[in-house]
């Protein structure tokens, strides 16, 4: 993201300044406190829930910064723009497409992101809306990998040392990597993923 703003317009924007909170929301707050002591021209944020970084906002705000706001909304009006899909329609289409997938039958487990706040909120309700039509699906468990490969690796590992027969996987982004190779590791057939987003390092992979 940094290298394309700083490569693509390399006439507009002289320095990218990027923060990795750790999934943490007092460290957020921290992090676009830091920011704003920098000098910054403006906010880019996803912020960690709908209500932990409202006031944080405001201020960013009100000191004359724009915010552009992303994945999830923040409890307040005062940003200047939103990139946000419809997340409850994405994890609808996902259940669907992977129990059609399935036959309408099978077991299969759920790997999101990270729990908390509406955007989380609104996946769950879409996936159960994508199961309704679907009884014989069965759902062994929502598990959180917090968008890393690592983490959906070891989740996966604990399914297949339980002896779950795990038909199908509702996961996304890098995460889907990580529950790949769990199974190319365990020698097992790799079963229908949700995951790719595009990224290299899963269809390299996936093609192996």
């Amino acid at each position: 993201f940094e290298m394309t703003l700083q490569q693509e317009f390399a006439d507009k924007v002289e320095k990218v300044i990027y923060k990795e909170y750790g999934w943490d929301g007092e460290q957020q707050i921290a992090d676009v406190e830091d920011l704003m002591t920098m000098g910054i021209d403006i906010l880019i944020v996803a912020p960690h829930s709908d209500t932990g970084l409202d006031t944080t906002i405001e201020s960013v705000k009100a000191a004359g910064i724009p915010v552009v706001i992303y994945n999830i909304e923040p409890g307040t009006d005062q940003y200047d723009a939103m990139i946000k899909s419809d997340t409850v329609a994405d994890g609808r289409y996902n259940a669907e497409w992977l129990s059609q997938r399935l036959g309408g039958k099978g077991n299969i487990l759920i790997i999101s992101g990270a729990p908390g706040g509406a955007y989380a909120e609104d996946l769950m309700k879409g996936y159960n809306e994508g199961l309704e039509n679907y009884p014989d699906i069965n759902v062994l468990g929502y598990e959180y990998a917090y968008w890393t490969p690592t983490t959906s690796k070891q989740i996966v590992e604990s399914y297949i040392a339980k002896g779950d027969q795990i038909d199908g996987i509702i996961v996304g982004g890098l995460m889907g990597l990580g529950c790949l190779e769990a199974f190319v590791d365990a020698g097992m057939t790799i079963p229908p993923m949700t995951s790719g987003d595009g990224w290299s390092g899963f269809l390299r992979k996936a093609k192996e």
